[in-house]
């Protein structure tokens, strides 16, 4: 078993700390079952290797350093003048930002479905007044049509402040709208939030 610094750089371990192939496995998978898939794992992109040489399959494991820290690592094997390379790549921190993404987008969904049903509500008043309006007009006294025309104006307000609210939050996440932080008086805002 060969280590260079990148590996100790990597994981930290030296060529005393794993100086054959079981110890290796034994401290960066401290699990017994990972270990055991890990060997199995390991002995099979062996046998591709010397049977066909050609390059292993990536796969992506958890390895334990000598800090005690895990680090993601996509391993692959690669035959070089008949011995085999082992190259790991460090995608910790493309993880990390995967997991983000997902939470970001989950997030994202959640309130994208949240607004499209805030939303119908105000346009099914709009539709409903509009059409009862255009198709029963005349059997509407003055005041009658004045308020379905009210109705049918407070829903398209409700629908403005629900866009302009979505508009505010995609610039936040674009980071085109800066921090201004004012005092608000909670009886206007829930108030305010009554109506809608």
């Amino acid at each position: 078993l060969r280590i260079n610094t990148i590996f100790t750089q990597l994981f930290g371990y030296t060529i005393n700390d794993v100086s054959h192939l079981n110890l290796w496995l034994r401290l960066a998978y401290p699990n017994r079952e990972s270990r055991l898939k890990a060997a199995r794992f390991w002995q099979e992109e062996f046998q591709k290797l010397l049977s066909n040489r050609v390059l292993s399959t990536k796969r992506v494991e958890k390895i334990r350093c000598k800090n005690g820290k895990f680090k993601d690592v996509a391993i692959r094997f690669k035959m070089v003048n008949g011995r085999i390379l082992v190259i790991y790549t460090d995608v910790t921190a493309l993880r990390e930002k995967e997991r983000s993404l997902r939470v970001l987008n989950a997030t994202k969904d959640k309130l994208f479905s949240i607004i499209a049903h805030d939303l119908k509500n105000p346009f099914n008043i709009m539709i409903g007044y509009s059409e009862l309006l255009e198709y029963r007009w005349n059997e509407y006294s003055k005041d009658e049509v004045r308020e379905h025309v009210r109705r049918i104006r407070h829903a398209a307000n409700q629908g403005h402040v629900l866009l302009e609210n979505l508009l505010l939050w995609a610039r936040k996440q674009t980071q085109q709208l800066g921090f201004n932080p004012c005092l608000v008086k909670l009886n206007d805002v829930f108030a305010e939030q009554k109506h809608l």
